[in-house]
């Protein structure tokens, strides 16, 4: 299976009880981090990031965080008092977000999702997040013009 159709596959299979959904996120965090490793473009993107995120799946009492120090990733669960930007959403939101049916601003802006920390540290959140998306569009694309010449 494709890269691509990895993470994306991982990101539909959100699902399902705590512990499957604290192994998908664990998996989906490691291939996007991958992800922003091998592609300079991403990962020019965060070199200068001294960030860390946290987030608060409130309705399954379960914390992920990340954090992106010098062009390094470490990640983990449980809380992290020291995090740039605590988000704290329900399940179901975080899920759709991920699966872009619903963008995390709208979430904010609607009150169905809280953060607490710097905005701008939440807006580089957002950036990343979309930049990943659009680096993956590209590759599945690349992969079907690749398809249909071959």
């Amino acid at each position: 299976m494709a890269f691509t159709e990895k993470i994306l596959t991982i990101i539909e299979d959100f699902d399902g009880n705590t512990q499957k959904f604290k192994e998908m996120l664990e998996r989906f965090t490691q291939l996007v981090i991958h992800l922003i490793e091998t592609a300079p473009s991403l990962y020019e993107e965060i070199a200068d990031y001294n960030i860390s995120y946290q987030f608060q799946i409130t309705d399954m009492g379960l914390s992920h965080w990340f954090e992106i120090k010098e062009g390094q990733f470490t990640y983990g669960f449980g809380g992290r008092k020291d995090a740039s930007i605590t988000v704290m959403i329900p399940k179901d939101k975080f899920t759709k977000m991920l699966q872009r049916r619903v963008s995390g601003m709208d979430l904010y802006m609607r009150g169905e999702i809280k953060a607490n920390g710097s905005l701008s540290n939440g807006f580089k959140l957002i950036k990343l997040l979309r930049s990943v998306y659009e680096y993956l569009n590209t590759l599945k694309t690349g992969a079907r013009r690749r398809k249909l010449t071959h």
